[in-house]
């Protein structure tokens, strides 16, 4: 059987896929068949390791993808895993979700490259793993 927490890690990415229009995705390896793969092989889903609730997502690496739209508020449900978020280079536009700043072991947020507005939630710069903060380039 699936997990819940497997669940859950397959409707955020399902939903960051439909939040960027996949038809312009420069490599969309292995999102084509979601349904029969196992996320973990994913291009953009680069590291999974085992957790207490079986393969956790803990980097996401979807820099010069092509992809355009916003990033969703859902990939703050997997705060409790993701170290590394890598969206540069692409056509994303809108707010930096407020909840990145829920983020227990967020290492890397790059976001540099796009056309994103408003500011970061300042909580997020308390946040005692992160190490590495770029979004240069930015509007």
């Amino acid at each position: 059987p699936v997990s819940d927490y497997r669940l859950l890690q397959r409707y955020v990415l399902r939903t960051l896929y439909y939040s960027t229009v996949p038809e312009s995705w420069t490599n969309l390896d292995g999102w084509d068949v979601f349904e029969t793969t196992h996320e973990c092989t994913f291009h953009g889903v680069s590291v999974c390791r085992r957790g207490p609730q079986g393969a956790e997502v803990v980097k996401l690496d979807f820099s010069d993808n092509n992809l355009v739209g916003t990033i969703p508020k859902e990939i703050c449900l997997l705060s409790e895993t993701l170290e590394r978020i890598d969206l540069s280079l692409n056509s994303l536009y809108g707010y930096i979700p407020p909840c990145v700043s829920d983020f227990k072991t967020l290492k890397t947020l790059d976001l540099h490259g796009n056309s994103l507005t408003g500011s970061l939630p300042e909580a997020l710069m308390f946040s005692p793993d992160l190490k590495i903060v770029d979004l240069s380039d930015n509007k």
